[in-house]
């Protein structure tokens, strides 16, 4: 059977949020081409974390994904009632900057700026560490490690408590030493 980049049909019926009704995976269908589909699922407590972030910072989304559209529907799955980033939401094609995260990306006019990043400050250029700290987030791997339980219709429960339980601690914390440190 030849390799396809087209991922199979995904059971309806496989994660389905039983209080919400809402879908936990979704598939993104890009505009621009029908080979263009792929797979998203929030970490869960990801909501619960942005809505009390926002309650102590000013939030927006720069994404290495190269599409706008997909960084907008993720934004729209992330931030369905359109509060949480106030248009700041932003691809890599956007902002002409290719796949480089760059801290030119970022809003002037803060004294402080905290970058949530799964792949690490390593990869962020022209950084000033004063300005800018990174708290340690790991990679979210739900779906590389499931991938073919889920396709395979089998509900596998997500264990993943970090956004909530280690996350949001560490951001209070350090909102708190920025603020006492201002």
């Amino acid at each position: 059977m030849p390799f396809s980049s087209v991922p199979p049909p995904l059971d309806p019926n496989v994660y389905v949020n039983s209080l919400t009704g809402e879908r936990e995976v979704l598939l993104y269908r890009g505009e621009d081409s029908a080979w263009d589909l792929v797979y998203v699922k929030l970490r869960p407590g990801v909501r619960e974390l942005l809505s009390q972030s926002r309650e102590i910072a000013d939030m927006a989304i720069f994404s290495a994904a190269s599409s706008p559209d997909y960084v907008h529907f993720v934004a729209r799955k992330l931030d369905p009632d359109g509060c949480l980033f106030d248009g700041r939401i932003y691809s890599s094609q956007e902002l002409g900057i290719g796949t480089s995260k760059s801290a030119g990306v970022l809003p002037t006019g803060y004294e402080k700026v905290v970058i949530v990043d799964d792949s690490g400050c390593g990869i962020w250029t022209e950084v000033n560490t004063d300005v800018c700290c990174f708290p340690t987030v790991p990679p979210y791997t739900f779906m590389r490690d499931h991938i073919a339980d889920i396709l395979n219709g089998i509900y596998v429960p997500d264990e993943d408590h970090f956004l909530l339980d280690d996350l949001l601690p560490q951001l209070t914390a350090i909102v708190s030493n920025m603020n006492g440190a201002s």
